[in-house]
């Protein structure tokens, strides 16, 4: 059996005191080794003064880095202010972390730029910005990187997947779509909270919001139409200002995506196990005969296998599939929404 080494660059080595004192986390980024094996494999350590430096090998002075922010960068001992800001006295270790991680992140945009508009978009060629991230996340889920047993558990490691994604993004559970549309009035939408919603700094300028679903207790008619439900939500904050939005559906109950044709009597069985065109009037199936909702685009759901009988759909709405050209139409589509204002 092969001898383990024990070299200061060891994960299991010298690295392994100075990873636990900063919460395995890089001190630059935040990347978290406890989350998954392949992210303590990128963990380091950094050392925070030049090799002169008699002070260097302390361990106060040495610090957890992922590989990536360890080597971005990393002329910085020579620059003028690091020069200053050692001086005669050495300066705490927060004081130079703070100093390099400006010049850390500006490598780090550089490289996710060069990502973004090279490697992540030839990768899922032929899929929408969201299609991409929905199959990747699920991908993980098949193999079992991450694991999804309810609603908030989707929610939660899909958030958690969407920042490591979009680093220079807001990615916020929950959000009220007054936030983003303050001058608009209340019954403008269906509901009022978004259930991920991921954009900059200025909410007038956001990327694109998701609706999630996981049914665990059956009903599946009802269901359905909640589904429904979510995708008029979508088209309003679409009309409103939103460039796209998606209903992301994860279902392991074969009741929602299997069925004998010529035995599904309600439209919705149709629409969520036969791949029939969501569109137009669509009427409650139960309780309140009265509930409605009107979809204005026309919507296939496909589902995707995961593992098992996990599978998932995924529902966009853009500006094209609402005919619109430009953002900030607020007014609905006729009848839309009527019936639909519990916001379930």
């Amino acid at each position: 059996m092969a001898k383990k080494s024990n070299s200061g660059t060891s994960l299991m080595g010298y690295s392994k005191e100075i990873l636990k004192r900063d919460g395995y986390r890089c001190r630059y980024c935040g990347l978290d080794g406890s989350l998954s094996f392949s992210n303590w494999l990128s963990l380091c350590r950094d050392h925070l003064l030049e090799k002169k430096n008699s002070q260097r090998a302390k361990k106060e002075y040495i610090v957890a880095s992922c590989q990536f922010c360890n080597g971005a960068n990393n002329r910085h001992f020579e620059r003028s202010g690091y020069k200053a800001l050692v001086g005669q006295e050495t300066p705490t270790p927060e004081k130079l972390v703070d100093f390099r991680k400006p010049f850390v992140e500006e490598t780090r945009k550089e490289y996710f730029a060069f990502w973004e508009a090279n490697v992540r978009a030839s990768a899922r060629l032929g899929l929408s910005e969201i299609g991409g991230v929905a199959a990747s996340f699920a991908e993980l889920v098949g193999r079992n990187a991450v694991e999804v047993y309810n609603e908030f558990s989707l929610q939660h490691e899909l958030g958690i997947f969407i920042r490591a994604m979009y680093p220079n993004r807001k990615v916020q559970f929950e959000r009220n779509v007054s936030f983003f549309f303050p001058d608009a009035p209340k019954n403008s939408f269906t509901k009022r909270e978004m259930d991920v919603a991921v954009f900059s700094d200025d909410p007038t300028n956001p990327l694109f919001s998701l609706e999630l679903k996981f049914p665990r207790n059956g009903q599946h008619p009802e269901q359905m139409f909640s589904f429904c439900k979510d995708i008029a939500f979508l088209e309003e904050l679409v009309r409103a200002g939103f460039p796209r939005a998606a209903l992301l559906i994860f279902a392991d109950d074969p009741g929602f995506y299997e069925g004998n044709l010529n035995e599904d009597s309600s439209p919705l069985y149709g629409f969520f196990r036969h791949e029939r065109p969501i569109h137009g009037e669509i009427q409650k199936p139960t309780g309140e005969k009265d509930g409605m909702v009107t979809i204005q685009g026309e919507y296939t759901v496909k589902w995707q296998t995961i593992k098992g009988p996990l599978k998932y759909a995924l529902v966009e709405v853009d500006r094209t599939s609402l005919g619109l050209a430009e953002p900030g139409d607020l007014a609905p589509a006729s009848g839309e929404g009527k019936g639909a204002t519990d916001g379930n």
